[in-house]
């Protein structure tokens, strides 16, 4: 798919017996943006298309194949969630449900109003490790892009602890962080794959994922199943079949 030929990307659906299409124009799509929060210079109707075709990778547009979108910031919690959530009884892969990293809190709120404007259902997950984020305008962004207001953003963007809403998961001051205090033997096995993968992260963090037994001791587990529940019941015009061409 080329994001250039905006135009030529259908995205057909089946719905309760009936076909239903979905198509935008330069025009759509910056218009969306700008509505949700974008930056009308950047998203304006000339380059809007160059926008995102500028960071669109190969598994983010994948995303347009799903029935329902987890954007994360990036291979690390890709990796591992997938995993998580199988054990918890979620397989994203059997459901239609794409993980999606974005590389970077700066383009969630970019791809969220991507996909939403297909009207492709899309959960937002990232962590609150403020590195690349120091004044968390760009978690605020989406934030607010999805609907919480500045009181709300300043209190989850300030938040250590790990949290589930309907649209948005945070893990915490970061994801690292989060899973060692979530899960008793999480530093054991992290210490063990390390033996085995070397310095990688997102290896360190899958390795660790599969290793982790299902414990109701582990506060870890109610979150992920609340995690569950809530990409399950994620709003949509469900379809049987999305197929973009």
């Amino acid at each position: 798919m080329d994001i250039l030929g905006l135009q030529g990307l259908i995205l057909v659906r089946k719905l309760d017996r009936a076909t239903t299409t979905k198509q935008l124009t330069p025009e759509d799509l910056s218009e969306f943006c700008v509505a949700n929060g974008a930056d009308s210079v950047r998203t304006r109707r000339e380059t809007v298309l160059l926008f995102y075709a500028g960071s669109a990778t190969q598994e983010t547009l994948a995303g347009m194949f799903a029935k329902k979108i987890v954007l994360l910031e990036g291979l690390t919690e890709s990796l591992a969630l997938p995993t998580y959530l199988r054990k918890v009884g979620l397989d994203v892969t059997k459901e239609g449900i794409a993980i999606v990293p974005v590389m970077g809190k700066g383009n969630l709120a970019k791809w969220w109003r991507f996909f939403t404007a297909y009207e492709i259902p899309t959960f937002v997950t990232f962590d609150n490790d403020a590195k690349e984020d120091e004044k968390a305008m760009k978690r605020k962004d989406v934030l607010k892009t999805l609907g919480f207001d500045d009181l709300q953003a300043s209190s989850l963007t300030a938040s250590g602890k790990w949290l589930v809403s309907d649209s948005i998961c945070v893990f915490g001051k970061n994801f690292e962080d989060t899973m060692r205090s979530s899960f008793a033997q999480y530093v054991e096995f992290e210490t063990e794959a390390r033996h085995s993968t070397g310095d990688s992260k997102p290896l360190t963090a899958r390795f660790v994922a599969e290793k982790l037994a299902l414990n109701n001791d582990d506060s870890g587990w109610a979150c992920l199943r609340e995690l569950s529940k809530k990409l399950r019941d994620l709003s949509s015009a469900q379809a049987d079949e999305e197929i973009p061409f």
